[in-house]
């Protein structure tokens, strides 16, 4: 239904989270960072319309 964030980091790090949009005109993706140090952000990779990307599992 669209409303999954699944993170990777340095190929070691997962986490998946539940995201829904407030307003109808939320388009935007956004990233940051919060704490001291510096991030890069590469390799990102976004895949639009996965309504239903396994259809053959088990329901």
């Amino acid at each position: 239904d669209n409303s999954v964030l699944e993170v990777f980091a340095n190929s070691r790090f997962g986490v998946s989270t539940w995201v829904r949009p407030w307003y109808a005109n939320s388009t935007e993706i956004r990233f940051f960072q919060n704490g001291d140090g510096e991030v890069t952000f590469r390799n990102i990779h976004v895949h639009d319309g996965l309504y239903d990307a396994y259809p053959a599992r088990d329901r």
